[in-house]
């Protein structure tokens, strides 16, 4: 899993490279405020006099850049040689605490500018690497999966895995040193105060942990009832007509209401939860600060640290706090991370079993023939095809004829090769369709399905469907042949009319007439028409009838239907009410 989430770092690392640059530069320059801090009060308590007695340690300590009880002795030496008055002292430190602050913003600016760029880039390819994984999904397998899941996938999932391999990488990187710098202060400065304070912080640590231990569950269960939430609204939503048919809005509701219930309830969990552990963390924080001045002034008072230091000291401590808190929070953050990223990796490692072949093919020279084929869905077992054998003969019209689950379909998708025969073998000319080079197999056929699927587009993008290479002459000859010219004429924005999201703004027959010209204008090799008919009327079925029989001449065509009347211009038939 590590491996998944942070393997998208591979497409950021001139950015990481620059980010750690950055994050040096940040520590180098977080790392002089408590100098020139502790410096410059050094400088005022000895000017005043205030320091009337001398910690044991203040000659070996004045050697140590990171000891902040007295200043450096070389800085000191310096700032004698250079700045003669008390008064440029104090103005030199202001100037020096005011370009370090200035330059640590912009320092802070740019890594995290370099952060939100790193973010998108890998934000981007994971949404793309996941969009092409479902595309490429096996038809029955994509079946399987929810929508709604998906669509969390894409915009939630997608987002926190981005924010794991850059933002939470860097920045943690960046606290991890900051802490060890801070720490490196307050042990040189008084290594007995900073014993104290580790087992304060220990205990304030441990206490997080527990706090912490039931929002890492609640966490999870959060997106997954969001996931679930959106799943339940997408189902409802894309059978929006269906709702309004069978006046099931009652139902719809209730059905949405306990979702939202479901989700909300362990919203509601999760926020208490949050809200609870900040207030016991602010009172920690309370009672840490009250015990850290008093362990302060205890030592300052035995004369274990000098009054500067003790300044210095609380102003590190309050330095290290931001760091401390983001590497408490990291094991959170990386839960959630983690169960972003499991959701992505369960579409990753879904394995396609339509494997596509080598074999090249541009024609069909003879026939498709089924060859003992069998056929069952997995959820039932039951055989849809059972042992089926027929020919398919080129140029000819061949009706597959049959009730309601006789297995219309299944063939049309075993045609397609969008599902694989559990037995027995199809051919073309001979060779097995498994062979073959999916995209270019695929190519050969055209289809009129039984639902008319549009997308929210133009009537032209619907018609075209991302095919390039098509002429003037052919697309005319589409509109003519699919008679969609009747209504587009009549239409304000002609071929540029938008459909709506499934066509909603066009009749059911408007719909149909657009899938017959999207499926005959790249004049496919094969034409399906998979009760392309059902809709139609009957003067309008006789001339789709017509165009059938005169497209045979340049093609072969299968028509799935129940119907009678449809079947007899078929040149051969097969009736799966007999077959099976």
């Amino acid at each position: 899993m590590l491996k998944f989430i942070f393997g998208y770092t591979k497409f950021i690392k001139n950015y990481f490279i620059i980010a750690l640059i950055l994050i040096g530069t940040l520590t180098f320059l977080n790392s002089l405020k408590p100098i020139i801090l502790s410096g410059s009060f050094n400088i005022i308590i000895n000017e005043l006099n205030l320091e009337t007695t001398k910690t044991n340690e203040n000659t070996e300590s004045s050697k140590n850049l990171f000891d902040l009880n007295n200043l450096n002795s070389e800085i000191k030496n310096i700032l004698t040689k250079k700045l003669i008055s008390f008064e440029d002292k104090i103005i030199f430190f202001i100037i020096a605490l005011l370009v370090i602050n200035i330059s640590i913003y912009f320092n802070g600016y740019s890594l995290e500018k370099i952060i939100v760029t790193a973010r998108q880039l890998i934000f981007k390819k994971i949404r793309s690497d996941y969009l092409k994984k479902v595309i490429s999904l096996d038809f029955l397998i994509f079946g399987n999966q929810k929508i709604g899941d998906m669509i969390s996938a894409i915009g939630n999932d997608s987002r926190a895995m981005s924010q794991g391999a850059v933002s939470f990488l860097i920045r943690t990187i960046s606290a991890v040193v900051l802490f060890i710098i801070f720490f490196i202060f307050l042990i040189n400065t008084q290594i007995y105060l900073t014993f104290f304070l580790l087992i304060i912080l220990s205990f304030h640590y441990f206490l997080n942990l527990f706090l912490k231990k039931k929002q890492k569950k609640l966490t999870k269960a959060n997106l997954d009832t969001t996931a679930s939430l959106f799943s339940t609204i997408n189902q409802f939503l894309t059978n929006f007509r269906i709702i309004k048919c069978f006046s099931a809005e009652n139902y719809s509701n209730e059905v949405l209401n306990n979702e939202l219930e479901i989700t909300h309830d362990v919203e509601r969990k999760y926020e208490k939860i949050i809200v609870r552990e900040n207030e016991i963390r602010k009172l920690i924080d309370g009672i840490f600060e009250i015990i850290t001045i008093v362990l302060c002034l205890y030592f300052v008072y035995q004369q274990r640290i000098s009054i500067s230091g003790a300044i210095g000291y609380l102003y590190v401590l309050r330095l290290i706090v931001a760091p401390a808190k983001q590497i408490a929070s990291a094991p959170l953050w990386f839960e959630r991370i983690k169960s972003s990223g499991e959701n992505l990796k369960k579409i990753k490692d879904i394995e396609i079993e339509i494997i596509s072949g080598a074999k090249k093919i541009e024609t069909i020279k003879n026939n498709i023939n089924f060859k003992n084929v069998c056929f069952y869905y997995e959820s039932s077992k039951r055989k849809v095809l059972d042992n089926i054998s027929f020919n398919i003969k080129k140029n000819k019209i061949t009706g597959i004829y049959g009730i309601s689950g006789s297995g219309k379909s299944t063939i049309t998708d075993l045609i397609l090769r969008l599902i694989d025969p559990k037995e027995g073998r199809i051919l073309i000319d001979g060779i097995d369709i498994k062979n073959f080079d999916l995209k270019d197999y695929r190519s050969l056929f055209s289809i009129v399905p039984q639902e008319n699927i549009l997308i929210d587009a133009s009537i032209k993008e619907n018609i075209l469907f991302g095919r390039n290479g098509i002429t003037e002459d052919n697309f005319k000859d589409a509109l003519i042949k699919s008679r969609c010219l009747e209504f587009i004429d009549d239409l304000k924005d002609g071929l540029n009319t938008k459909v709506g999201e499934r066509g909603t703004k066009l009749s059911g027959g408007q719909k149909q007439r657009i899938c017959i010209a999207r499926a005959i204008i790249s004049k496919p090799e094969i034409l399906i028409f998979d009760e392309a008919t059902s809709n139609l009327d009957q003067e309008n079925l006789n001339e789709l009838l017509d165009t059938i029989i005169k497209l045979k001449l340049n093609h072969t065509i299968i028509i799935i239907s129940h119907s009678n009347e449809t079947i007899k211009i078929c040149d051969d038939i097969i009736d799966l009410n007999t077959t099976i």
